[in-house]
């Protein structure tokens, strides 16, 4: 029998790549359907690779109660069988004019288009490119007050570094030494490399993720650095290549990267030892009064 189960999806599964969206709908779907086939053996067609998706791409964009209850609703259920079928079928609804019926698509590889800010941002350093950039941020708490500063390097020269507010935390300190580092390289291609996870993390990642969601959470509540985040999102845009890169933090040697990485750590914490000077407008003297012309509107000349 064929049964038509229609159900909304919660905010953060619509901010999902259309694949993965796809999952958590079969996951959602999947067991009001076993009210029908009371246990006996049952087939899930899609044109999605769900497998695939749930063990590659799951730890990346699922809580891990939300891939628990998907893996207990899609991958141990032994009566389930699932098919990836490139054909039509009474789920896909009305196709596109545009897609004559051709169904089948790369679903790891649509996930991973659609989950970084450009589609050609790479994780590993690019050959024959016109900069190479290191960043980092500082932040830490000496004699009981917080302080933050951040730098962008080559591996030779300070580019630029400065003294952040006392309320900036190292993780918002790594997310504006990477957007300085996009900003400084407009129309060049270039290689940053990070320590920072987190940093990392948010390109190539989550950061795309939570725009799509409105930057909120799963658990309903606003992602920490959003307005941060949506400048870095904006800012990788403007080289012409751009590879960000995770190095390792607090290496010894004279590797270049190594060399690069020390410098931007060194340039960012002198930076916040800086003394931080908070800017007030005071008036001298008390203003001139200024004459204001009347200009009367069509009612007052009538």
């Amino acid at each position: 029998p064929v049964a038509y189960y229609s159900q909304k999806l919660d905010a953060v599964a619509q901010g999902f790549p259309g694949c993965l969206r796809a999952v958590v709908a079969a996951g959602l779907l999947v067991p009001q359907a076993e009210k029908i086939t009371l246990g006996y053996p049952m087939t899930l067609r899609t044109p999605h690779a769900a497998q695939q998706l749930l063990v590659q791409k799951g730890t990346q964009h699922l809580t891990s109660q939300r891939l628990t209850h998907l893996e207990v609703s899609l991958l141990s259920r032994t009566n389930l069988k699932i098919e990836q079928c490139n054909s039509l079928n009474p789920a896909t609804l009305l196709p596109f004019p545009d897609t004559d019926h051709k169904l089948s698509h790369d679903c790891l590889q649509i996930v991973q288009h659609q989950e970084k800010p450009r589609a050609e941002l790479s994780d590993v350093p690019m050959p024959n490119t016109e900069l190479e950039l290191y960043t980092d941020g500082s932040a830490r708490v000496v004699e009981g007050q917080r302080i933050s500063g951040f730098a962008v390097t080559t591996q030779f020269e300070v580019l630029q570094s400065a003294l952040l507010g006392p309320s900036t935390s190292a993780q918002a300190a790594e997310l504006i030494a990477l957007t300085r580092a996009c900003e400084l390289t407009a129309g060049q291609s270039v290689n940053i490399y990070t320590d920072s996870k987190y940093a990392f993390g948010v390109c190539h990642a989550a950061g795309q993720l939570w725009a799509e969601r409105g930057f909120i959470t799963s658990s309903g509540t606003k992602v920490a650095h959003g307005p941060l985040i949506l400048k870095l999102l904006e800012a990788i845009q403007l080289p012409s290549a751009v590879a960000i890169i995770h190095v390792r933090a607090h290496q010894k040697g004279n590797d270049p990267t190594v060399c690069g990485n020390r410098l931007a750590d060194t340039a960012s914490k002198t930076a916040s030892l800086q003394p931080f000077v908070v800017h007030q407008m005071a008036l001298t003297s008390s203003p001139s009064p200024i004459p204001i012309t009347f200009i009367p509107g069509p009612s007052e000349l009538s």
